[in-house]
């Protein structure tokens, strides 16, 4: 059922059979390690936040569709019409696969 509060559209959700995942990665795992050293983290890791006790970061590898509501809409269009939000794309990857071929 929809768990929205009435008034909202319901909450975008991976159709069944397309599987986001999610993997929670300490800072000295060596995947971030390697993007430190590479400095491909710089923007999100300033003023000392990787010096926070208990601070990880999260791999969220998308499934094939990406499903999200109101990016790139204006709060007025919204207003106006609640399913003009609704936004859906495929990706040129797939978590059980990898890249595909354009």
């Amino acid at each position: 059922m929809d768990d929205a509060p009435a008034g909202y559209p319901p909450a975008p959700a991976p159709p069944p059979g397309e599987p986001h995942t999610a993997a929670l990665l300490a800072v000295d795992d060596p995947e971030i390690t390697a993007l430190l050293l590479a400095r491909r983290l710089k923007k999100i890791t300033g003023l000392r936040a990787l010096k926070t006790p208990g601070v990880v970061f999260v791999r969220v590898r998308p499934g094939r569709r990406i499903t999200s509501y109101g990016i790139g809409v204006s709060p007025f269009s919204l207003l106006r019409d609640l399913t003009r939000g609704a936004c859906s794309v495929e990706t040129p990857w797939d978590v059980e696969a990898g890249p595909r071929a354009p």
